[in-house]
């Protein structure tokens, strides 16, 4: 879901290119501070614990304020002024910042400001562990997560809004912040064991191939999901294993109207 809280002046717009997590703002407002909010916010729902994550892949700014910004914000509701976290990429000053807005806390900031490359792609990553938010920041997928502050909101409610803080720091008609969001969504880490097989997918003669290299002792069985939303819905797919040049095949027709994501599970 998208919405413009506080009716800017620029009305914002959410494409979406297609990827999974995949969209693309462009927004009006002049931002978040304290009880002010003006801005555009693409989110979901999330009960109690979370780890989310986005990636700022592009950004450009037209007649903008100083400090637009594009963020990764959890807020306690969809109101002006509710208490929020926003974990800020800041392009014109170079730099990842945490904001807050707390009732009756008086502080605005938390944690570290980290000086970073402005050049895309920037990685913004958000947890909650009980009553605890921490925030994180890594430049490219490769680099370990940087924790950069943490702090409890034991007042917030179980359910919370999650998702990207678009503004162009300033409330004028013209005035913008495009940004290309990539992979928001629960935090996915990639781990691969060297002596695993790969699973190579492909399509032939309207069949689903999928193949990999047979290891002595170790059985496989292959799962298929049509979401990557936590939680995980992997199903076994009922075909048959066959020995093909060396290597282990599974065959069956492909169904156009589903898209579907496949895995080589070790039993």
């Amino acid at each position: 879901a998208a919405i413009d809280l506080d009716n800017p002046a620029q009305p914002g717009t959410v494409t979406t290119p297609g990827g999974f997590g995949d969209f693309d703002v462009v927004a009006g407002g002049k931002g978040t501070w304290a009880n002010d909010d003006q801005f555009n916010f693409v989110y979901g729902q999330r009960d109690g614990d979370f780890d989310v994550s986005l990636t700022i892949a592009d950004y450009s700014a037209t007649n903008a304020g100083g400090s637009p910004k594009a963020a990764l914000m959890v807020r306690t509701s969809l109101d002006k002024g509710a208490d929020n976290v926003s974990l800020n990429f800041v392009p014109p000053g170079n730099r990842i910042e945490i904001n807050m807005n707390e009732a009756g806390s008086g502080d605005l900031e938390f944690g570290q400001t980290v000086s970073v490359d402005p050049t895309p792609p920037i990685h913004l990553r958000m947890t909650r562990e009980g009553d605890l938010i921490t925030c994180f920041w890594r430049k490219t997928e490769a680099e370990d997560w940087a924790n950069i502050g943490s702090r409890s909101f034991p007042t917030w409610p179980t359910t919370v809004f999650i998702g990207s803080n678009t503004n162009a720091d300033t409330d004028a008609a013209g005035s913008t912040l495009a940004v290309s969001y990539r992979n928001f969504g629960d935090t996915m880490e990639i781990v691969f064991t060297p002596d695993s097989p790969f699973l190579d997918i492909m399509l032939d003669s309207g069949e689903i191939v999928l193949q990999w290299t047979p290891q002595d002792g170790a059985e496989f069985t292959i799962e298929a999901t049509d979401s990557l939303q936590v939680p995980f819905n992997w199903q076994p797919v009922s075909a048959p294993t066959s020995d093909v040049d060396g290597l282990k095949e599974v065959r069956f027709p492909a169904d156009g109207s589903t898209q579907l994501y496949y895995r080589l599970r070790s039993l």
